[in-house]
């Protein structure tokens, strides 16, 4: 019963400010994809740091240091997965 409460709540007063901030924004037409100009590889990390206005080297740091303690592979793996799965800029 307490569960039903909470996420009526949550949906009625939290979700539509959330939702009305993220259209002020402009978030509605944002797009994820991999950058033509500010790439090293493939543009992944690039494409990131534009979509969360992000510098893509913080981007990048982030990323090393995740694949670094994960033991490399995993990070590899997740890099060419999000090589296959963000398209190009147009």
């Amino acid at each position: 019963m307490w569960e039903n409460n909470t996420h009526t709540i949550v949906r009625q007063c939290y979700l539509p400010r959330v939702y009305a901030l993220w259209y002020s924004r402009g978030m509605e037409h944002k797009k994820l994809y991999r950058s033509n100009t500010n790439k090293v590889f493939a543009g992944v990390c690039g494409g990131l740091g534009e979509y969360f206005d992000l510098d893509p080297v913080v981007i990048r740091l982030f990323w090393l240091l995740i694949a670094i303690f994960s033991g490399i592979f995993p990070g590899v793996i997740a890099y060419i997965f999000a090589i296959l799965l963000i398209p190009r800029k147009p």
